[in-house]
This record gives C-alpha cells, sequence and structure tokens, in this order.
C-alpha cells in the first residue's frame, strides 16, 4: 500500500479516463460541506473486481458558482440553485490534489499518464476563489484518509 497526490482538474474527464482503462469507479461516501464543497471517497476496481485503489476527492460544482455570489438575500439564492439544477450544466472540479491509495501498483501507470484541463473557462478562478474563501481548504481531505486507513486495516 502506498499513498499519492495528483492534480485533476476535470473529475468528470478523470472518471471516464479510468473507464477507458479497463477500470470502474464506484463512488462511496460522499458528502457536501458546510463551505459549498464535497468530499467523496470512490474505489476504483479492475475488471475482475477487485480494488485498486481508493480516492478521496475534495472538489466543487456548479452549485459552488451561485455560493461565490455572496447573494444575501434567501429567496434569491434558492433561485440562482434551481436555476443551476435545471440547466443540466454537470462538472465538478478537485480543489484540492486527490488522494490515491494505492492498493495495486497497476493504478500508478494510469494516475502517472493522466492531463486534463478545467472543464470550464472559469475554472481556475473558481478554485481560487474557493481556496480564499476557505483558507484552511488543504485539512478536509486529511480527516476523510484517516477514516479510509482506519477501514483498510
Amino acid at each position: 500500500m502506498r499513498i499519492v497526490e495528483f492534480v485533476v482538474k476535470d473529475l468528470k474527464k478523470f472518471e471516464e479516463y479510468v473507464r477507458n482503462n479497463n477500470l470502474v469507479v464506484e463512488p462511496g461516501p460522499h458528502m457536501v460541506l458546510f463551505d459549498h464543497s464535497e468530499l467523496a471517497i470512490m474505489d476504483v476496481k479492475n475488471i475482475e473486481g477487485k480494488v485498486v485503489s481508493k480516492l478521496v476527492v475534495h472538489f466543487i460544482t456548479p452549485y459552488y458558482r451561485v455560493e461565490s455570489q455572496n447573494i444575501e438575500d434567501d429567496e434569491e439564492y434558492w433561485r440562482k440553485l434551481w436555476e443551476v439544477k435545471r440547466s443540466g450544466e454537470s462538472w465538478a472540479i478537485p480543489v484540492n490534489p486527490i488522494i490515491a491509495i494505492i492498493l495495486d501498483e497497476s493504478f500508478t501507470n494510469v494516475i502517472e499518464g493522466y492531463r486534463d484541463e478545467y472543464p470550464i473557462n472559469e475554472g481556475g478562478e473558481l478554485v481560487d476563489n474557493y481556496r480564499r474563501r476557505n483558507p484552511n481548504y488543504k485539512q478536509v481531505p486529511r480527516v476523510a484518509l484517516a477514516r479510509v486507513l482506519d477501514s483498510l486495516c
């Protein structure tokens, strides 16, 4: 077992890339945090169903765009959230490097070959905004990592 971090800018594209490498990404526990980011644990399995890696992913979605507008009026805020929901816009941008617990070294080759760009033009700006507003953002995935490691022992 080994723990590595790697940068992903487009979580959905990364998941597709993993699937194109004959692996399966299975979502696990997921939560929306008070800062309007999300935290998820994912299993990556080979075609035999063996877990080759566990991923800890901390990310933002289109809903964060609404949060970043600092809307004070509750009705306006809810209306904007509803607009996002109805738009069908779907993306996820990690705000921290993904943490991978490597259980099978074959997965290392997969992540070493991955490169991407933000899925939307203002992706970098939204990530920078999130990080400015949440200076302790680097701590968020560490707590989940500790719990995942506990579950493996």
